[in-house]
């Protein structure tokens, strides 16, 4: 069985807690958690990801918060990261993290740094 949880208050409290078989998660779609990893595949995705967990931030924010090029690359980052379900788009012009998504996307990074060896 493998598992995972955590709470975090970036912007209000998310709790999340999850258990799996080991089986069952080497049988899950390689199309879709590839396209996860593929989104979380590039620097300025993963800094744009450590923005929008602490909360949500329109795209003029975005652009001011960092190096993420153009403002058409940026869109084209959001763009990836929305299609992997990682970020939402959130009224007009605001992204997001779902707080259905928020634990898991922390966990990804903190198994990426893991397995870096950062920790």
């Amino acid at each position: 069985m493998l598992g995972y949880s955590g709470s975090v208050d970036f912007t209000g409290p998310v709790t999340w807690n999850i258990a799996y078989s080991a089986d069952a998660t080497l049988d899950l779609a390689p199309e879709t958690t590839a396209s996860v990893f593929a989104a979380l595949g590039h620097p300025a995705r993963v800094e744009i990801v450590r923005i929008l967990a602490r909360g949500n931030a329109s795209v003029a924010h975005l652009q001011e918060s960092g190096d993420f090029g153009t403002s058409g690359q940026l869109y084209n980052r959001l763009k990836i990261l929305t299609a992997a379900s990682i970020v939402t788009k959130v009224g007009r012009n605001d992204h997001g993290i779902a707080p259905t998504h928020l634990v898991p996307v922390l966990i990804c990074l903190l198994a990426a740094g893991d397995i870096g060896g950062l920790l």
